[in-house]
């Protein structure tokens, strides 16, 4: 082999070589690629020009026999990314290297901060290469982000030699073509090899070798870059170089470290900007503790890696464990943990080793003390910390969370071979629903070892390009600045071309691009936001530069052949009143004015107080307005100018819907909508993390007689196993509850539910414009995902308040942190689930065989509630959806003076029920939220006696006393959870049922001591909650019996529904005879069959609606009912069990089983039928059964007969009410 390379033209082969190199289809056999040009470049000293079949024979025969081809591994990383620097995007081949386009861009961000005159030269030289890879990735038609692919081991696929004598020309850059690219061949002179530095090249190992710092060659026209993905070693090379031969490595170390911590702060991982640097073992270093959640501790340590001695220890081979840098990690844990273990609550500790640099590889390896058995360790690379930043469960504690659950399943018995690292960890947990192992294999069975894959790097590493997208854009004054996607996360499946300044951000400047067409359009606004006005700078800012991507497209650049940048300054008058008169469409387009500079290409668009106000309008006239006057504004700038007339008319062509904008400011009516306004809502809203959820649901079926993999069958079986773990998952609530201060855990808990009220009103609010820019498709997907999240949240958070509150210990408890209320959430969800799948496995609905997964999970079939749950709770949502898109007009008016009235038998049961007058009721909410805005808490605890003189002298009650009502809607507190009061039944403390009359939905205000005068935790947006739900309730008599305390109310309440009901039957037969029937409401069997009205037929009860076709000759016995939609799974099969059709555990007929004993009976005397009505002939009788609201039965069949058949009554014009027989939908 050496000496038929020996016999090859260098040129021509390491040509031919560096091509394939430029080609992402070959990106796995990129070692190959590298050692052939390593090869040539030392061997190839002859004439003879190599074509496909020599490379071939190298590539695939030669190597392999050897080992090199061993080492090719499926792709971690991107084939290409782009370098983002102070002149612009630079693109790089990435090669084998791990993550060179990071490690290269920052290194030279840090050269570039403390750089002076000695540095000039070496940062042109620099630049200058990477503008050589840039434009000879160009050549070869390579994006800014390309992937690679490749079969591994296959054989290298080499073009035919005419495709790749054209590609050869790629890496070839003659002098003239380097002077036309403005490229200096002398700045490039320190990246050359001389002919006499190629024969070592041979036994040099990966990244010793010349051609790695200096992969450039001369050739007879000027030079070859032959190793296109050396030249990220090259630069790094080359800074690291200078600096050492200029005594600067703590500078150029200290730097580094600011540059990597910034971009660690900016994904949202960690935070070590403004830390002081420190230097141990000869490298610089931060080190940072901080208290991640009462009683546990991260200890962050950031290093930057040596620079000194890298040549001789080699870059390419992974340097042996250092026992100094060992002892050193180790000293800093020690030194965390006594720091922190002497704290009050110290529960547990990690550090978590960030290992940033410029990518010198290190091993790390040891073994942690004993003494430290309370405090973990992990590492991770800077740069896959930062990938980790952009996933939706890629936090700090979700990263600390995964390596305790990596643990919990070694400890189970299953060894996880990962190789590649925290990031492909992290992707295997995605891959297995968040357990770690696959749940579906029982032959996974302890003992036993998982490998996992190593190519889900790949995946994680672009999600994360994607989504951050960093890039250089240019401004108009011709300076550079790095920015990064506004909104990585893509909850509507598209990416936007929205980008935000770093460095402007920092400085307190929101700087924003649109990266739409040929020219970026940077829209930014200098004020900050004026304390006390409602001008929200932020999200005009925001709602600016989507109006600004959607009309990119209508920009008229003229015939300029340079496309340069347009600046646009926002300047925004704050508003003083949101109840101010709505402007007109001239008053908008008045209030926007504009001014530009077209030599400088920048622009000023100006909106006053009176365009606030027009977010007001209930269309998106005022976004309009401000569109054209930022159309308006960029074609001045650019000076190619339009009147404000011609903008306005543009805009709309482009957005013809009233529906698209992004601010909705309306009156704060609701009482979540006023504490989000006065910014005291304690916490923010978010999901339970499903890292939580992993942690909670690991091991937790263990220990009850089954082992990993082992099946119950059996509903007997079934039910006692899952009886054990509803008492194991209450029982481990309640010892998680009995860990934290009750005041503390029942404020918070409090807290995030109101954060979820507001999250949920906020969604409504934004449904018609969510609809209108991303279609009824995408928003029906994301707001219902986003809906069941919110719904999660609200049950946890009121399960922990109302358990918290008597259960939680008044006194010596742990405070509450964010990862506390975590956890916790999921603890609590998991009970849930528990109080949900006993119901459905009794009532014959759950398939009665069980899994004990690999990881201690039980798995069953969800069926059901697929088939049941889910299709209902999608349709609902789609029709409330609808709902919150009509009540828009009436969300954006000014406060409404006439509410209507309520019956007088309703607002005396109302009355007597809360022991107060109807306005005093309806006050509490509000005088409530005056109370917590008056002490900027959004949960006010005080003693009861005290809530009652605060609310007197606000005014509530006009005079006449609430301590009853205050007394009534107060959940009192009692000694410990298990305890159930004389007065209350243990089914009021089921927390899987829901109306319970002992709950926060019937009870708002938390008594979190049995005292006599108890303190209570308020929460105004819970208690108005509470009132809406309760009045609804009371309306239309939906919660009956023991919800209400007072007999006037339960009296009313039973009036209510049979009232509703036939109000109902009404409904039914209207639509009905609409449809050209002849319907009637309410019609005794007897009465319909001309027969006596013997006990026996009262007690088949009346038909609800009796319909006859237009031709006389189907009848239709219809039951009407007005029952609501089941919320769980648990109501869903107590619904299911309630209409089989069949007698109930009394003997009495079931609630379907009257309507079928009619439609029987009907059909059994149709002659009297006939009859009775004067028929033409003797009809076909059909039984249906007619709902509201979508109902399981639709779904799951209760009962063969076709009278069983379910339909809502906005479908029964789908009916074929001339069928010879209905068929079952």
């Amino acid at each position: 082999m050496g000496r038929r390379i020996a016999r090859w033209d260098r040129n021509t082969a390491l040509s031919a070589l560096a091509a394939l190199q430029l080609d992402p289809r070959l990106h796995v056999h990129s070692v190959r690629l590298y050692w052939a040009s390593r090869l040539v470049a030392g061997l190839a000293k002859g004439g003879t020009r190599p074509g496909r079949s020599d490379l071939q024979r190298l590539l695939n025969a030669d190597f392999g026999k050897s080992d090199i081809s061993r080492f090719e591994d499926p792709s971690e990383d991107l084939f290409l990314q782009a370098v983002s620097t102070r002149r612009g995007d630079r693109r790089l081949i990435c090669g084998t290297w791990a993550h060179p386009t990071f490690y290269t861009e920052t290194l030279l961000e840090a050269a570039e901060r403390i750089a002076d005159e000695r540095d000039l030269e070496m940062l042109s030289s620099v630049h200058t290469l990477l503008l050589l890879s840039d434009l000879t990735a160009e050549r070869a038609g390579l994006g800014l982000r390309v992937p690679g692919s490749g079969r591994q081991w296959a054989d290298v696929p080499v073009p035919p030699d005419t495709r790749l004598s054209a590609l050869a020309a790629h890496p070839n850059w003659s002098t003239s073509a380097l002077a036309s690219a403005k490229l200096e061949l002398s700045l490039l002179d320190r990246f050359i090899i001389e002919d006499d530095d190629l024969p070592p090249t041979i036994g040099s190992a990966a990244g010793r070798a010349e051609l790695d710092t200096r992969p450039l060659l001369r050739t007879p026209t000027g030079i070859l870059l032959a190793v296109p993905s050396a030249v990220s070693m090259a630069v790094r090379a080359a800074i690291v170089d200078h600096m050492l031969e200029t005594d600067r490595e703590q500078e150029i170390g200290d730097a580094l470290l600011a540059v990597q911590a910034e971009r660690l702060a900016e994904t949202g991982f960690a935070n070590l900007e403004g830390v002081p640097t420190r230097w141990s073992l000869g490298e610089a270093t931060r080190s940072l503790v901080r208290e991640e959640a009462p009683g546990r501790y991260v200890h962050l340590e950031l290093i930057a890696g040596k620079l000194s001695g890298w040549r001789e220890a080699g870059f390419g081979d992974m340097a042996p464990a250092n026992g100094e840098r060992q002892a050193r990690i180790i000293a800093s844990m020690r030194s965390a943990n006594e720091a922190c273990e002497g704290r009050p609550g110290f529960m547990a500790g990690v550090t978590v080793y960030l290992m940033g640099g410029w990518g010198p590889g290190e091993v790390i390896d040891f073994r942690r003390p004993d003494d430290l058995s309370a405090w973990r360790f992990a590492g991770i690379d800077v740069a896959d910390a930062m990938a980790l930043g952009g996933a939706k469960d890629g936090t700090l504690t979700d990263f600390w969370r995964l390596e305790v659950l990596e643990d919990m399943v070694q400890s189970e018995g299953i060894e996880l071979q990962n190789l590649s690292g925290p990031l492909n960890l992290h992707e295997w947990w995605r891959q297995t629903d968040h357990t770690l192992v696959p749940q579906g294999r029982r032959d996974l069975v302890p003992p036993i070892n998982i490998a996992m894959p190593t190519d889900s790097l790949f995946e994680a590493r672009q999600r994360a390009a994607g989504a951050f997208d960093r890039r250089s854009v240019q401004l108009p004054d011709s300076s550079w600045r790095t920015v990064g996607r506004l909104d990585p996360i893509a909850d509507f499946g598209v990416l936007e071309p929205i980008y935000a300044s770093y460095r402007e951000i920092r400085q307190g400047t929101l700087l924003g691009a649109v990266l739409v067409g040929p020219s970026p359009l940077w829209l930014r606004l200098r004020s900050p936001d004026t304390p006390d006005r409602f001008d929200d700078g932020y999200q005009n800012w925001k709602a600016a530069l989507h109006w600004t991507s959607l009309i990119a497209d209508l920009v008229d650049h003229g015939d300029e052949a340079a496309i340069a940048p347009v600046m646009i300054d926002l300047r925004l008058e704050p508003i003083d009143d949101l109840a101010a008169t709505l402007p007109t469409d001239q008053e908008l387009d008045d209030a926007v004015a504009v001014a530009a500079y077209p030599g400088e290409r920048t622009g000023t668009v100006s909106a006053s107080a009176l365009w606030q106000a027009g977010a007001r309008r209930v269309d998106n006239r005022a976004e309009i307005a401000l569109a054209a006057g930022l159309l308006e504004g960029i074609q001045k700038a650019i000076g190619n100018g339009i009147d404000r007339v011609t903008a306005v008319g543009r805009v709309r062509s482009k957005v013809p819907s009233t529906d698209v904008r992004w601010r909705h400011a309306y009156y704060p009516e609701r009482v979540a909508d006023q504490l989000r306004l006065h910014q005291i809502i304690g916490r923010k809203f978010s999901p339970v993390p499903r890292s939580a959820v992993s942690i909670v649901k690991q091991g937790h079926a263990f220990g009850l007689g089954y082992s990993p993999g082992e099946v119950i069958e059996g509903r007997d079986k079934c039910a006692a196993l899952l009886k054990s773990l509803h008492a194991r998952t209450l029982e481990r609530l309640l010892v998680s509850v009995a860990h934290y201060d009750r005041l503390e855990l029942v404020t918070a808990s409090l807290s995030l539910l109101q954060a979820s009220i507001a999250d949920e009103q906020h969604w409504a609010v934004t449904a018609r414009a969510l609809r209108a820019i991303h279609g009824a498709d995408a928003d029906g997907k994301v707001s219902l995902e986003h809906r069941n999240a919110t719904n999660a949240n609200l049950r946890a958070c009121a399960m922990l308040a109302e358990v918290a509150a008597s259960h939680a210990p008044a006194e010596g408890g742990s405070l509450v942190g964010d990862m506390d209320l975590e956890e916790l959430r999921a603890v609590a969800l998991q009970h849930f689930g528990y109080c949900e799948l006993l119901p459905a496995l009794m009532g014959d609905r759950l398939t009665p065989r069980l899994v004990i997964s690999p990881t201690g999970d039980l798995l069953y079939d969800h069926s059901f509630g697929e088939n049941t749950l889910a299709p209902s709770s999608t349709v609902m949502h789609a029709e409330s959806r609808e709902r919150d898109i009509e009540r828009y007009d009436e969300r954006m008016a000014n406060p409404r003076d006439d509410r209507g009235s309520l019956e007088p038998e309703l607002v005396q049961a109302l009355e007597a029920e809360f022991h107060c007058s109807l306005r005093t009721f309806g006050d509490l909410s509000a005088g409530t939220c005056e109370l917590a805005i008056a002490d900027r808490r959004d949960v006010v605890t005080l003693r009861r006696s005290e809530l009652v003189r605060r609310l007197v002298a606000m005014g509530l009650g006009e005079g006449e006393a609430i301590e009853p009502v205050i007394e009534r809607l107060t959940l009192r507190s009692r000694d410990g959870w298990a305890d159930v009061p004389s007065d209350a039944f243990p089914n009021d403390y089921d927390l899987g049922r829901f109306d319970r009359p002992q709950s926060i939905i019937g009870r708002p205000l938390l008594a979190i001591d049995a005292d006599g005068d108890p303190m209570i935790a308020v929460a105004p947006a819970v208690v108005e909650r509470a009132a809406i739900h309760n009045l609804s309730g009371a309306y239309d008599g939906s919660l009956q019996d023991r919800f209400w305390s007072s007999k006037v109310m339960r009296s009313h309440v039973g009036r209510a529904s049979n009232a509703a009901g036939n109000a109902f039957n009404v409904r039914v037969a209207e639509t009905v005879a609409a449809l050209g029937l002849d319907a009637a409401p309410g019609v005794a069997p007897w009465a319909a069959l001309n027969q006596k009205a013997t006990p026996e037929m009262k007690l088949l009860g009346d038909i609800d609606v009796l319909a006859f076709s237009q031709d006389r000759r189907h009848v239709w016995v219809i039951e009407a009912k007005d029952i609501k939609l089941c919320r769980t799974l648990a109501e869903t099969a107590r619904r299911l069990s309630e209409y089989r059709g069949v007698p109930r555990h009394d003997n009495k007929p079931d609630n379907l089983m009257r309507h079928l004993k009619r439609a029987a009976h009907v059909r059994e005397h149709v002659e009297a039928l006939t009859r009775r009505y004067r028929l033409p002939a003797v009809p076909v009788v059909h039984g249906l059964v007619v709902v509201d609201s979508p109902q399981p039965m639709a779904f799951v069949e209760t009962n063969p007969s076709p009278d069983a058949t379910f339909v809502r009554l906005k479908d029964v014009g789908s009916v074929d009410w001339s069928a010879s027989r209905k068929r079952r939908r």
